[in-house]
Order: C-alpha cells, then sequence, then structure tokens
C-alpha cells in the first residue's frame, strides 16, 4: 500500500505542477504568442489552485500504511508509527474541520523528509552489523 500511495501521489503531482507549467504558455505575455482568452483559463486556474495540494493525499495515505506497519505489525519503530500517524491525522481532521482539502500538501512533505532521514539512519545502522543466521536445525527420522 505505501509503494502504491507513493506512485499515486508521484504522479498526480506530475498533473498538478503541469498545470502550473501550462499558465506560462497560456498567460497574456507567456510563450504562446496571443494571450488564451480569460473565459478558458477560468479552468486552467480552477487546476492549478488545488491540484499540487491534493495531490499530497497519496503522500498521508502511505503515512497511514508506515502508522499500520509500525504500530500493528513493529516491522518499524514505534516513533514511525507515531510519527506517520499524526501526518496522517492532521491533514484529515483539517479537511473535516474546515473544508479546505490541500493542507496534506502542507504538512506531508515535512512527514517525506522526517521519515525519509529516520528510515536511512535506520537502514544504515542495521548494514554496519553483521547479519544474525538463524542455527541450522538437523532433522532426523525414526524409520
Amino acid at each position: 500500500m505505501i509503494s502504491l500511495a507513493l506512485v499515486a501521489s508521484a504522479g498526480a503531482m506530475l498533473l498538478g505542477y503541469g498545470f502550473k507549467g501550462s499558465l506560462a504558455v497560456y498567460l497574456p505575455g507567456g510563450m504562446d504568442g496571443e494571450p488564451y482568452p480569460n473565459e478558458n483559463l477560468l479552468s486552467v486556474f480552477m487546476f492549478n489552485d488545488f491540484a499540487p495540494y491534493i495531490a499530497w493525499y497519496g503522500v498521508a495515505m502511505a503515512a497511514i500504511g508506515v502508522a499500520w506497519y509500525s504500530l500493528r505489525e513493529h516491522r518499524l519503530p514505534i516513533w514511525h508509527g507515531i510519527v506517520a500517524a499524526v501526518f496522517a491525522i492532521v491533514p484529515i481532521a483539517f479537511l473535516v474541520a474546515t473544508g479546505l482539502p490541500g493542507f496534506p500538501g502542507v504538512v506531508d512533505p515535512f512527514w517525506m523528509i522526517i521519515f525519509g532521514i529516520g528510515l536511512a539512519v535506520r537502514l544504515r545502522r542495521a548494514a554496519s552489523q553483521p547479519a544474525a543466521y538463524p542455527a541450522q536445525q538437523v532433522v532426523t527420522t525414526a524409520l
């Protein structure tokens, strides 16, 4: 779930930030010779307003997955799960409280930085330790 949520978020960000780039072409004085009519720019402005922020909902869903993976399945340190749960619950609570859907784009980049650094340190520490292999078990059968 975590990797799929991050891939979905990356794809949505490509679209969202692509709309920002389209304004360089269609606004008056842009790369296109003639200005685009204002009536036609309305849809570009609508997409441009919240699309780059709403695209971060995939990251919020990945935070939910990390919280589950850490707190429920104990595959990551507990602090990863607590921090991920905070960064997953806060945008949803903000949406319910205010009705503004773009808050994940404000807070979840910080979760990605915290989680990325924490995961890199954890993996570096794990790579420096020798691997522990289970003892070989001898299986005998009686005839």
